[in-house]
């Protein structure tokens, strides 16, 4: 870790700046009411009060801007609504049976394949919102608890990701046995459906979350969920 901050100071490192997106700043909390989204000015950011997964806390540069744990990203500024980490939750529901089977949903952004997951929203625990995604994106109503997380921390290969604002999430596992449940996709989603679990279906899942079915199918491996 130390070696990735470090990176940040080594005098070649030139970032190139991004612009915030508009409909992130037309949602600036301090301007806007209901507003989930921070001002472009971090100073105004109470960052002893966010959250973070990364191991030591939040690191900052010299101008008060947190620094990406993952390391450089080649990007300064933010394209995603809080500097510093923006905390989300991603819900694996597998089908137990002679091939693994897995919810997956069409990303309406980018059209890639990923988890039903999305943004906690304020005050709420990462259990409630495992289940609220998970209902918003395909229908499907599971509980989650904490005995379902199998992993909290920086999605690194999120593409939204800068060197000041970063994706962070935490992954909840539950495991069916017999047909899959019917789905419909819904939120953000353009499709949702299960899919045959093999590596070519891991290799292309969206960011991280390749990684993160892994460790589902680990957890998944112990037992009913």
């Amino acid at each position: 870790m130390t070696d990735r901050f470090s990176a940040y100071s080594d005098p070649a490192y030139r970032p190139v700046p991004v612009e915030t997106p508009a409909y992130v700043r037309a949602m600036d909390r301090t301007v806007v009411a209901g507003g989930w989204a921070d001002p472009e000015d971090w100073t105004q950011v109470d960052f002893t009060t966010r959250p973070t997964h990364a191991q030591g806390g939040l690191r900052f540069d010299d101008a008060g801007r947190p620094l990406n744990p993952a390391g450089p990203t080649g990007r300064a500024g933010r394209l995603l609504g809080k500097w510093g980490p923006n905390h989300a939750v991603d819900p694996v529901v597998l089908v137990r049976g002679p091939a693994w089977r897995v919810l997956l949903i069409e990303r309406q952004d980018t059209g890639a394949l990923a988890f039903p997951g999305g943004m906690l929203d304020e005050g709420e625990t990462a259990v409630a919102a495992l289940a609220r995604e998970l209902r918003e994106e395909t229908g499907l109503v599971q509980a989650f608890s904490v005995d379902d997380i199998v992993h909290r921390g920086i999605v690194a290969q999120d593409p939204r990701n800068t060197d000041h604002a970063w994706m962070e999430t935490t992954v909840g596992v539950r495991v069916l046995d017999g047909n899959a449940p019917p789905v419909q996709a819904g939120d953000d989603a353009k499709s949702a459906g299960f899919f045959v679990v093999d590596d070519a279906l891991i290799d292309r899942l969206y960011a991280d979350h390749g990684a993160f079915l892994r460790l589902a199918l680990a957890h998944a491996a112990g037992g009913p969920g």
